[in-house]
C-alpha cells in the first residue's frame, strides 16, 4: 500500500501562463499550498505579465513569447495552465491557442485552460460576462479536447449563493484574496 501511495504523491510540475489574473495574490503559490495540504507535492512556476494575451505568448518575436519559450526550453512540465486576457476575438484567441498547444506538446506537458472570470462592476453584468467566458472557454476546450478549469463558473456560483463573499479586489477587475480560493 505504501508503494502505491508514494507513486500517487510523486512530484508534479506545473507552469502557469497568463496575466495578472493568474499571479495576483500569489495564485500559483496558493495552488501549491492547497496541493501540499492535500498531500500532493507539486513544483510551480509561472510566466505571467500584466494584461497579457495568448497571441503575445504565441508570437516567438514578442518578449512575452520569448520568455515563455525560454521557460519551456529550461524545464519539462507535467501540466501547463493557460489563461488568456479579455476581451479577445474567438478566432484570434484560438489561432494563438493552436500555436501554444504545439509548444505545450513539444514540452511534453498536458494543457489546461483557465476560464477567466468577468470583471464588470455590477452583479448582473458580471454573471453575463462569466457566462460568455464559460461559452468561449468550453468551446475551446471542446475544439481542442482540453480540460477547462471553470473559474468563471465558480465565481458565478459564489456570487449567486454567497453574495456576502467579496470575490473582487478594490480595483473591481482582479480577484480578492477570497476570490483567489
Amino acid at each position: 500500500m505504501k508503494k502505491n501511495l508514494a507513486i500517487y504523491l510523486a512530484l508534479f510540475s506545473l507552469l502557469f501562463v497568463g496575466n495578472s489574473c493568474t499571479y495576483i495574490n500569489g495564485n500559483p503559490i496558493k495552488f501549491k499550498g492547497l496541493c501540499k495540504a492535500a498531500g500532493l507535492d507539486v513544483s510551480v512556476d509561472y510566466c505571467t505579465f500584466g494584461s497579457a494575451y495568448f497571441y503575445e505568448y504565441a508570437d516567438e518575436n514578442h518578449p512575452r513569447g520569448q520568455a515563455l519559450r525560454k521557460m519551456l526550453g529550461a524545464k519539462k512540465y507535467d501540466y501547463i495552465v493557460l489563461q488568456d486576457g479579455t476581451p479577445c476575438p474567438f478566432g484570434k484567441r484560438t489561432e494563438a491557442l493552436e500555436k501554444l498547444l504545439t509548444l505545450v506538446e513539444e514540452n511534453g506537458a498536458k494543457p489546461l485552460l483557465y476560464m477567466r472570470y468577468g470583471y464588470e462592476p455590477d452583479k448582473s453584468k458580471r454573471l453575463a460576462a462569466n457566462e460568455d467566458m464559460c461559452k468561449t472557454f468550453m468551446a475551446m476546450g471542446d475544439l481542442y479536447d482540453i480540460p477547462v478549469c471553470p473559474v468563471a463558473n465558480a465565481f458565478s456560483d459564489c456570487i449567486v449563493k454567497h453574495p456576502e463573499i467579496n470575490l473582487y479586489a478594490d480595483d473591481e477587475s482582479h480577484h480578492s484574496k477570497a476570490g483567489s480560493y
